[in-house]
């Protein structure tokens, strides 16, 4: 592999990646917690909480037409909230590792005027991913490592779903054994976040009480804290990829010459 250096001499590196993304985080933590629990978290645990009630029989049944429409249109809303959460929290991150700061409505507002582009990207990284992990799994993860700057570039450069994925390409190159390390290190923390969540969450369902009151307490506790595991997660594993783009960008082209209010105008 070719050694990854950047125009001053440095090195693309992990530990600096996940410093902005730290900082980005605690530099604004209002809107980016917001964000990522009203339009990610909240809808999530809603659902799942609505899916629980018909499951145990506490909702009144409804017919099959009924239930497909439901289900459709809880998966589109589910995607637009997707988009937005995605968007609002690249520009969140750009913008403190930049050395400003973004309100929320500014960030809800790119999160909605790159919906389709972000859309056409998810749909086409995940056709491309698949189709190479059908083929021995190396081409699938390579297809990904070249795609993970995809969405940042799409949300701050405005490019095309195209263009984008094209772009990422290009700054990836020469630094995805850097990518992958990092990849496993979100994947890893997602997975443990994930494992530590329903831990807790059966623990305390299934502690034994005496009154039905008090189970459905437990019951919304365990749904409180899977809210607050999934608002960490969706955070970080939007914020990384950021950080990654702009640690990628400055290696490959010195830093950014445009000024926030260019990039988001």
């Amino acid at each position: 592999m070719a050694a990854v250096y950047n125009l001053s001499g440095g090195s693309v590196s992990i530990g600096r990646i996940l410093s902005r993304t730290l900082g980005a985080i605690t530099g604004n933590p209002g809107v980016m917690l917001g964000i990522a629990f009203l339009f990610g978290a909240l809808p999530q645990t809603a659902l799942g909480y609505l899916q629980t009630l018909a499951s145990t029989g506490q909702l009144a049944p409804i017919d099959t037409g009924a239930t497909v429409v439901i289900a459709i249109l809880a998966a589109l809303i589910g995607i637009v909230l997707a988009m937005i959460v995605q968007g609002g929290l690249v520009r969140a991150t750009m913008t403190e590792i930049e050395g400003e700061r973004a309100t929320f409505s500014q960030c809800v507002v790119s999160g909605f005027s790159r919906a389709l582009p972000m859309l056409g990207i998810g749909i086409l990284v995940a056709l491309g991913v698949g189709v190479g992990f059908l083929l021995l799994i190396v081409p699938g993860v390579i297809f990904y490592l070249m795609w993970s700057v995809s969405i940042p570039v799409t949300v701050v450069e405005r490019r095309s779903v195209i263009d984008s994925m094209s772009r990422s390409s290009d700054l990836t190159s020469g630094a995805r054994g850097i990518i992958f390390a990092l990849m496993l290190i979100i994947w890893v923390l997602t997975i443990g976040a994930g494992l530590i969540s329903g831990m807790v969450g059966t623990a305390i369902t299934g502690l034994e009480v005496a009154t039905p009151a008090m189970r459905d307490w437990l019951q919304f506790a365990a749904l409180a804290a899977d809210a607050v595991v999934t608002t960490l997660v969706t955070v970080f594993a939007s914020a990384i990829p950021t950080a990654l783009y702009v640690e990628l960008r400055e290696w490959k082209e010195g830093p950014i010459a445009d000024t926030l209010s260019d990039i988001f105008a």
